[in-house]
Protein backbone atom coordinates (compact mmCIF):
# COMPACT_ATOMS: atom_id res chain seq x y z
CA UNK A 1 0.00 0.00 0.00
CA UNK A 2 1.88 3.67 -1.35
CA UNK A 3 0.49 6.03 0.77
CA UNK A 4 1.76 8.83 -1.60
CA UNK A 5 2.58 11.33 0.61
CA UNK A 6 5.34 14.19 -0.36
CA UNK A 7 6.85 15.30 3.37
CA UNK A 8 8.12 12.54 5.28
CA UNK A 9 9.38 12.87 9.37
CA UNK A 10 12.19 10.79 10.65
CA UNK A 11 12.67 9.64 14.22
CA UNK A 12 16.57 9.19 14.31
CA UNK A 13 17.28 6.44 17.40
CA UNK A 14 15.51 2.73 16.63
CA UNK A 15 14.46 3.95 13.48
CA UNK A 16 17.31 5.29 11.11
CA UNK A 17 19.87 4.29 13.61
CA UNK A 18 20.18 0.76 15.53
CA UNK A 19 21.31 2.80 18.73
CA UNK A 20 18.84 0.68 20.92
CA UNK A 21 20.94 -2.02 22.14
CA UNK A 22 23.66 0.83 22.99
CA UNK A 23 21.00 2.09 25.09
CA UNK A 24 19.56 -1.29 26.84
CA UNK A 25 23.75 -1.74 27.89
CA UNK A 26 23.49 1.90 29.67
CA UNK A 27 20.06 0.95 31.31
CA UNK A 28 21.52 -2.02 32.49
CA UNK A 29 24.68 -0.55 33.96
CA UNK A 30 22.16 2.19 35.37
CA UNK A 31 20.35 -0.88 37.24
CA UNK A 32 23.44 -2.95 38.33
CA UNK A 33 24.31 0.48 40.24
CA UNK A 34 21.41 0.65 41.68
CA UNK A 35 21.23 -3.06 42.87
CA UNK A 36 18.54 -4.37 40.43
CA UNK A 37 18.39 -6.08 37.09
CA UNK A 38 16.99 -5.37 33.84
CA UNK A 39 14.01 -7.71 33.21
CA UNK A 40 12.95 -8.36 29.35
CA UNK A 41 9.65 -7.40 30.27
CA UNK A 42 11.23 -3.82 31.81
CA UNK A 43 13.34 -3.34 28.67
CA UNK A 44 9.82 -3.97 26.71
CA UNK A 45 8.82 -1.29 28.80
CA UNK A 46 11.60 1.06 28.51
CA UNK A 47 11.47 0.62 25.02
CA UNK A 48 7.80 2.98 24.83
CA UNK A 49 8.59 5.14 27.67
CA UNK A 50 11.13 8.43 27.61
CA UNK A 51 14.14 7.69 29.48
CA UNK A 52 12.88 9.72 32.55
CA UNK A 53 9.25 8.01 33.05
CA UNK A 54 11.39 4.31 33.02
CA UNK A 55 13.70 4.92 35.80
CA UNK A 56 10.67 6.92 37.31
CA UNK A 57 8.96 3.65 37.74
CA UNK A 58 11.95 2.04 39.58
CA UNK A 59 14.22 4.89 40.85
CA UNK A 60 14.18 7.94 43.59
CA UNK A 61 14.06 11.36 41.70
CA UNK A 62 17.64 11.88 43.22
CA UNK A 63 19.10 8.37 41.67
CA UNK A 64 16.75 8.95 38.47
CA UNK A 65 18.69 12.44 38.02
CA UNK A 66 22.32 10.75 38.39
CA UNK A 67 21.02 7.82 35.97
CA UNK A 68 20.29 10.60 32.96
CA UNK A 69 23.37 12.36 34.25
CA UNK A 70 24.84 9.20 33.30
CA UNK A 71 23.29 7.86 30.24
CA UNK A 72 23.86 11.48 28.64
CA UNK A 73 27.43 11.22 28.94
CA UNK A 74 27.67 7.26 28.01
CA UNK A 75 25.46 8.25 24.86
CA UNK A 76 28.35 10.38 23.49
CA UNK A 77 30.79 8.05 23.85
CA UNK A 78 28.33 5.70 22.24
CA UNK A 79 28.14 7.88 19.11
CA UNK A 80 31.13 6.18 17.11
CA UNK A 81 29.62 2.66 17.20
CA UNK A 82 26.38 3.38 16.55
CA UNK A 83 25.31 2.13 12.84
CA UNK A 84 22.72 2.83 10.54
CA UNK A 85 19.59 -0.18 9.79
CA UNK A 86 20.35 -2.26 6.60
CA UNK A 87 18.95 -0.20 3.85
CA UNK A 88 17.74 2.85 5.48
CA UNK A 89 20.82 4.90 3.68
CA UNK A 90 19.26 3.51 0.32
CA UNK A 91 16.08 4.32 0.92
CA UNK A 92 16.59 8.14 1.66
CA UNK A 93 18.47 8.40 -1.23
CA UNK A 94 16.08 6.64 -3.46
CA UNK A 95 13.22 8.80 -1.61
CA UNK A 96 15.20 12.17 -2.09
CA UNK A 97 15.37 11.19 -6.07
CA UNK A 98 11.80 10.58 -6.26
CA UNK A 99 11.05 13.94 -4.81
CA UNK A 100 9.76 13.58 -1.36
CA UNK A 101 10.99 15.94 0.55
CA UNK A 102 12.56 14.46 4.11
CA UNK A 103 12.98 16.12 7.66
CA UNK A 104 14.55 14.34 11.29
CA UNK A 105 13.09 14.72 14.22
CA UNK A 106 14.74 13.71 17.61
CA UNK A 107 14.95 13.98 21.12
CA UNK A 108 18.81 13.65 20.76
CA UNK A 109 20.60 16.95 21.51
CA UNK A 110 21.86 18.80 18.30
CA UNK A 111 25.38 18.42 18.46
CA UNK A 112 25.40 14.05 18.91
CA UNK A 113 22.21 14.15 16.01
CA UNK A 114 24.29 16.04 13.77
CA UNK A 115 27.55 13.77 14.32
CA UNK A 116 25.23 10.52 14.03
CA UNK A 117 23.79 12.01 10.66
CA UNK A 118 27.61 13.61 8.85
CA UNK A 119 29.40 10.33 10.11
CA UNK A 120 26.82 8.34 8.42
CA UNK A 121 26.94 10.54 5.08
CA UNK A 122 23.21 11.48 5.64
CA UNK A 123 23.11 15.08 6.66
CA UNK A 124 22.26 16.56 3.01
CA UNK A 125 18.92 14.36 2.38
CA UNK A 126 17.28 16.23 5.54
CA UNK A 127 16.03 19.71 4.45
CA UNK A 128 15.70 20.38 8.51
CA UNK A 129 16.57 18.64 11.59
CA UNK A 130 14.72 19.17 14.79
CA UNK A 131 16.57 18.39 18.25
CA UNK A 132 16.00 18.52 21.95
CA UNK A 133 17.94 21.43 21.50
CA UNK A 134 15.57 23.36 19.37
CA UNK A 135 12.38 23.15 21.15
CA UNK A 136 10.82 23.41 24.32
CA UNK A 137 7.93 21.40 24.04
CA UNK A 138 9.24 17.91 23.10
CA UNK A 139 7.40 14.77 22.06
CA UNK A 140 4.27 13.88 22.18
CA UNK A 141 4.04 17.19 22.44
CA UNK A 142 3.61 17.80 18.13
CA UNK A 143 5.31 21.12 17.81
CA UNK A 144 8.14 19.98 16.43
CA UNK A 145 6.03 18.67 13.83
CA UNK A 146 4.45 22.13 13.59
CA UNK A 147 7.75 23.64 12.68
CA UNK A 148 8.12 21.43 10.09
CA UNK A 149 5.09 21.65 8.67
CA UNK A 150 6.00 25.70 8.59
CA UNK A 151 9.54 24.85 6.51
CA UNK A 152 7.78 22.58 4.38
CA UNK A 153 4.74 25.22 3.76
CA UNK A 154 2.71 22.58 4.14
CA UNK A 155 -0.03 21.42 6.68
CA UNK A 156 0.67 19.29 9.72
CA UNK A 157 -1.69 16.76 8.57
CA UNK A 158 0.09 16.35 5.62
CA UNK A 159 3.52 14.55 7.13
CA UNK A 160 3.71 11.43 7.60
CA UNK A 161 5.57 10.53 10.65
CA UNK A 162 8.05 7.51 10.78
CA UNK A 163 9.48 6.33 14.62
CA UNK A 164 10.13 3.33 16.91
CA UNK A 165 8.12 5.06 20.43
CA UNK A 166 5.12 6.02 21.39
CA UNK A 167 6.06 9.27 22.04
CA UNK A 168 6.47 9.40 17.88
CA UNK A 169 3.13 7.87 17.54
CA UNK A 170 1.02 10.10 20.09
CA UNK A 171 2.85 13.28 18.22
CA UNK A 172 1.84 12.19 15.05
CA UNK A 173 -1.53 11.64 16.01
CA UNK A 174 -1.80 14.91 18.11
CA UNK A 175 -0.59 16.80 14.53
CA UNK A 176 -3.11 15.33 12.68
CA UNK A 177 0.02 13.61 10.61
CA UNK A 178 0.51 9.96 9.30
CA UNK A 179 1.68 8.09 11.93
CA UNK A 180 4.10 4.81 10.98
CA UNK A 181 5.52 2.85 13.64
CA UNK A 182 8.95 1.46 12.26
CA UNK A 183 9.82 -1.99 14.38
CA UNK A 184 12.76 -3.21 12.33
CA UNK A 185 14.91 -3.36 15.24
CA UNK A 186 13.67 -7.06 16.64
CA UNK A 187 12.91 -5.94 19.90
CA UNK A 188 9.23 -5.85 19.29
CA UNK A 189 9.10 -8.44 16.62
CA UNK A 190 5.49 -8.92 15.18
CA UNK A 191 3.93 -6.84 17.23
CA UNK A 192 1.78 -3.82 16.08
CA UNK A 193 1.23 -0.92 17.74
CA UNK A 194 -0.82 -0.65 20.22
CA UNK A 195 -1.74 2.83 19.43
CA UNK A 196 -3.60 2.21 16.44
CA UNK A 197 -0.98 3.24 14.08
CA UNK A 198 0.03 1.57 10.75
CA UNK A 199 3.38 -1.26 11.77
CA UNK A 200 5.34 -1.58 9.65
CA UNK A 201 7.86 -4.73 10.28
CA UNK A 202 11.06 -4.04 7.62
CA UNK A 203 12.52 -1.20 5.69
CA UNK A 204 11.35 -3.02 2.28
CA UNK A 205 7.96 -2.53 3.42
CA UNK A 206 8.41 0.72 4.20
CA UNK A 207 10.18 1.03 0.60
CA UNK A 208 6.90 -0.27 -0.27
CA UNK A 209 4.70 2.04 1.40
CA UNK A 210 6.18 5.46 0.47
CA UNK A 211 7.89 5.09 -2.93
Amino acid sequence: MALGRTFLVFDLDGTIFASTPFYFAILETVFEKNGLELSDAEKSLAAGLSARKFLATRLSAEATQDALHYMNLQSQLDLEHIQVFEGLSILLKTLTERGKRLAAWTSRDFGSAMRLLKKNNLDHFFEIVITGDCIENHKPDPHGLHLIANHFNCQSSELVMIGDHDVDIAAAQSAGAVPIRANWHGFRDGVNCHLGALTIHSVETLADTLL
